[in-house]
């Protein structure tokens, strides 16, 4: 490292060759100002200007493995840490006196100038892994100890840190990426390059400012793999930041490799045709479209990506966006589209979500057009427009290559969303996640449409190890959720081990939900089956339902969420976990009904209706334990109605196997605090251990605390627990149960508990059955200590 003020000679040669795969010598130099100046080069107005005149030819024979100008380099767990200490970098030289070396990489916070003629070479073998260059922020952070300067953690930052800058690097080994934070675009970071210069990157050219890049006519820029960066990207108009036109378009289209990145928006004025390129990136926090006129987009593999831009103004066009590749990769980031009353992403292979970040399209009719959509593993990628989504499949891929996609999508979470959306292809996020909202619009999966988040299998070595399958979430807010024939949503574990996994449906605000589709949960190997969960306004078949969920194997759990109608369970049922609740309605288990939930320490079933519940005769709810090893092992059967009666006309209620079952019935006391809303108790009870039949009351907080209504709610339970005559005047089979006080203790907005509560001091032994509900409109704080 060299740090000097007005002269640095470097007249001697650096022999620091490394062995073979080794890094080779970095040499850094420092200065506030730093101009590298060519022999027959006039310096005279640079002296006069204070900066550190340094001989081209000098720099070049002195044979460095990479040589930084304007700054130092230190090491850090993200690659190099640049600290830039000059302000400006000025290289004024010719084709005779050239700047080159295996990696030059030119510093400044304010300008880096590459004069008129001036030339730039990678040239000679890299050695080593490049890294990636780390700017060190222009200002710093400042951070708050909060008083406890030993303990770092209530460290918080009070003012965040900022950057700028410019950066020019060639290299003749691999790109890297120039790494900034909290990027000020409106401060230094000018990139300036003058009439004629010549910038032969080799391997790799970065040209990274922070506010404007400014390309005379007449420069030429060479490089395979090519990234240029700025406040903004114009393609072919606007002003600021990098204004590209259509000579500027075809220098950058001549690399291998591009990269367009803006510290804030890509602005499209006119079309790209990059198709002769291998890779092109757009990294930036938006892509807006000016103008009415349709802007294509054409690459052979294209990634969209936001590694820190920040968002601004939206776009003021009205056009169509179509970007069309081989391969599109939605990449890192938060990114938008805006300007276009239409957009469509094309790929003649995949579409494929690689890292965290989404897209928003804000109110475009967004279209995808692709094989397959494919979350790669560990993506968390969300999709979102306020427009219609609508995911088209344009040809299928054969078995053996989708299945390659499948196993390179495990764990992937994607998240698609729009006001209506179809899917007709297939989403692969095996082992992970896949969720599909469709606003207040109707949801279509359509025939050729495949939801696939199955398990699989990962060999390591030679032992095979099975992820269990993900979830699928489907949601419409007074539309129509419509599996169509054909369709298939796969949550089955792979054949030789795991689990399998979960289905959501969400379609409670006057959604309708079609399963006419195939649902796949099977388990084999010894595997669980899926589990399913479905809240909707009113569910007018559920036998046919529960049919369909059989043969499809969600067999660990049913939850049903039935916002306002009433509810007839009937057909045969079989899960070891079964919930049912109507919010506003009444649970009708019909005659035909057959529950069984069979599990190998004990099944569950949970009916609770909001205006009552009703058991018919020939009805069976039956919880099994199924140990049948050491007989282990408790089922439950809970049934509730919130208001309205309770009606146990006849049926049967199985809890044997095991250790014995418990059983529970709950019902409102009634208002002389002597009764409780049960009309019959007919149902024959097998196989319980424990038998309980709770009356349980409200008690409204006026001060939102527990202890104001407490001594009431304790004082009416011990009353209506210890009254022996209600049983009696229950009849049927009340003699099976156990009487037990409940107590539901609310508050509209917050309700606190401010002091302990020994609920067996409250109760004892005798009483002790009952259940206690805190139930908050806002808040629940419990202060006791």
């Amino acid at each position: 490292m060299f740090k000097a003020d007005r002269a640095l000679t470097l007249d001697g040669e650096l022999r620091a060759q490394p062995d073979a795969g080794g890094r080779g010598s970095l040499v850094d130099i420092a200065a506030s100002k730093i101009a590298i100046v060519g022999a027959g080069q006039d310096s005279s107005d640079l002296r006069a200007d204070g900066y550190l005149v340094v001989d081209a030819g000098s720099l070049t024979r002195f044979g460095a493995g990479s040589l930084l100008v304007g700054g130092t380099r230190t090491g850090n767990v993200r690659g190099l840490q640049v600290d830039v200490a000059a302000s400006d970098v000025v290289l004024r030289n010719t084709a005779a006196t050239a700047l080159s070396g295996p990696e030059v990489i030119l510093a400044a916070a304010n300008a880096v100038s590459i004069e008129s003629g001036s030339v730039l070479r990678a040239d000679g073998r890299a050695s080593g892994d490049e890294a990636n260059l780390v700017l060190k922020p222009q200002v710093a952070a400042v951070w708050s100890d909060n008083n406890t300067p030993n303990d770092t953690s209530d460290d918080h930052i009070v003012t965040p840190s900022r950057d700028w800058g410019a950066l020019v690097r060639v290299s003749s080994g691999q790109a890297v990426r120039a790494l900034r934070e909290n990027v000020d675009t409106t401060v230094g970071g000018q990139v300036r390059i003058g009439a004629g210069a010549l910038l032969q990157g080799g391997e790799a050219l970065l040209l990274d400012a922070t506010n404007n890049t400014e390309m005379a006519a007449g420069a030429q820029l060479s490089g395979k793999a090519l990234s240029v960066a700025a406040s903004r990207i114009g393609i072919g108009g606007g002003s600021g930041g990098l204004v590209l036109d259509a000579d500027a378009l075809a220098q950058l289209s001549r690399a291998q490799s591009l990269t367009l990145h803006s510290y804030g928006s890509l602005d499209f004025y006119r079309s790209l045709d990059m198709r002769g390129l291998a890779q092109v990136v757009f990294d930036a926090a938006a892509l807006r479209g000016h103008g009415a006129d349709t802007v294509q987009v054409q690459a052979s593999h294209l990634t969209l990506q936001n590694t820190g831009a920040s968002l601004g103004a939206a776009g003021t066009g009205g056009g169509r966006l179509a970007l069309s590749a081989d391969e599109l990769v939605l990449g890192v980031g938060d990114k938008t589209m805006s300007g276009f009353d239409q957009v469509l992403l094309s790929a003649s292979r995949r579409i494929a979500g690689e890292g965290t970040g989404g897209l928003d399209a804000g109110t475009s009719a967004l279209t995808l057009r692709t094989p397959v959509l494919q979350g790669l593993s560990g993506a968390d990628q969300a999709l979102r427009t306020q427009g219609p989504l609508v995911l088209q499949q344009d040809a299928p891929l054969d078995a053996q290559e989708m299945a390659a996609l499948g196993r390179a999508s495990l764990g992937a979470r994607l998240s698609l969303s729009g006001q209506g959306v179809t899917v007709a292809l297939p989403v692969l996020a095996l082992g992970g996640s896949i969720a599909v909202d469709a606003g207040t619009g109707n949801l279509t999966l359509a025939e050729s449409g495949r939801l696939h988040a199955g398990g699989l299998e990962k060999v390591f070595f030679d032992a095979a190890r099975y992820v269990d399958a993900g979830q699928i979430s489907l949601a419409t807010q007074g539309g129509l959720i419509d599996l169509a024939p054909g369709s298939l949503l796969d949550l089955s574990p792979h054949p030789r081990g795991g689990d399998a996994g979960r289905l959501t449906v969400d379609a409670s605000a006057g959604g309708r939900v079609h399963f006419g589709g195939t649902l796949k949960a099977q388990a084999d190997a010894g595997g669980n089956g899926g589990n399913f969960v479905l809240a909707i306004d009113r569910l007018d078949d559920f036998g046919a339902l529960a049919r369909t969920l059989n043969d499809s194997g969600f067999s660990r759990s049913r939850q049903f969420r039935v916002r306002q109608g009433d509810l007839a369970i009937a057909g045969t049922t079989r899960v070891a976990d079964f919930e049912v609740i109507t919010d506003r309605g009444v649970i009708s288990v019909d005659g035909t009904a057959r529950v069984e939930a069979n599990a190998a320490y004990g099944g569950s079933i949970r009916l609770v209706g909001g205006a009552g519940l009703t058991m018919q005769p020939g009805a069976v709810l039956a919880a099994h334990a199924t140990d049948a090893i050491d007989g282990l092992g408790s089922s439950r059967i809970d049934l509730e109605a919130v208001d309205g009666q309770l009606h146990l006309a006849g049926g049967t209620l199985d809890l044997s196997g095991g250790e014995g079952g418990k059983l529970r019935l709950r019902a409102q006391r009634t208002a002389g605090n002597d009764g409780l809303n049960v009309t019959a108790l007919n149902a024959a009870v097998q196989g319980a251990r424990s038998s309980v039949l709770e009356g349980v009351r409200r008690h409204a907080s006026a001060d939102g605390t527990v202890e104001s209504v407490a001594p009431q709610a304790i004082a009416e339970a011990h009353a209506f627990a210890g009254n022996t005559g209600i049983l009696a005047r229950l009849g049927g089979n009340a003699a099976a149960y156990t009487l037990a006080a409940g107590i539901e203790i609310t508050s509209p907005g917050d309700l606190t508990l401010g002091r302990d509560w020994n609920l067996f001091d409250s109760f004892g032994a005798a009483h002790r059955e009952g259940t206690l509900t805190l139930r908050a409109g806002g808040n629940l704080n419990i202060e006791a200590i």
